[in-house]
This record gives structure tokens, C-alpha cells and sequence, in this order.
């Protein structure tokens, strides 16, 4: 992945070719833990990755609907629309 980075100058080319290693890396691992895989590869190479990204923005927001309703109110459709378009930066926060 580094060298891809480093090596390949066109976005597309290099986003699609870290996309395709990224689902091989995954798909030959996917019965270890997000942690087990983390220990194995760089830890910043994996939370750059889309994946990683992707897992940690549902993580965030699953909680966030978890914890409203048990904390403070029910949560009505627009409020979990509008959560689920929250940025995982922001959902860290209010959690």
C-alpha cells in the first residue's frame, strides 16, 4: 500500500488500486478481529483505509442511537437521518 501511495501519481488509478488491495487483504483475513489485523499491518495504514472508515462511522453511530434514547429522549426518524449524516469526528464528540 506505501508504495502504491508513493509510486502511482493518478488519484483514481492509486484510490482503485488500494480499494483492490484493501478488499483482498480483508477478504483473506475476515475471521480475525479488527484488532488482530491492526496488530498485523501498520495501525495508521488500516484507519486510512475506507474500510476502517467506513466501520468506525457505523461503530460511532450505532452508539450515539444507542445511548440517546437511554439517556435522554426517543429518537423520531428525522433525528436518526440527521445522525446518520454526521461526520464520525463529530459522532466521537457527542459521545
Amino acid at each position: 500500500m506505501q508504495s502504491t501511495k508513493t509510486e502511482i501519481n493518478n488519484d483514481s488509478e492509486r484510490e482503485g488500486i488500494i480499494d483492490l488491495l484493501e478488499t483482498v487483504l480483508l477478504s483473506n483475513f475476515y475471521q480475525l478481529s479488527r484488532k488482530e489485523i491492526e496488530a498485523i499491518f501498520l495501525v495508521s495504514d488500516i484507519k486510512q483505509t475506507k474500510v476502517y472508515q467506513e466501520a468506525t462511522q457505523e461503530e460511532a453511530t450505532n452508539l450515539l442511537l444507542h445511548l440517546v434514547p437511554k439517556k435522554y429522549v426517543k429518537l423520531t426518524d428525522s433525528y436518526i437521518k440527521t445522525i446518520n449524516k454526521i461526520p464520525v469526528e463529530k459522532l466521537e464528540e457527542l459521545g
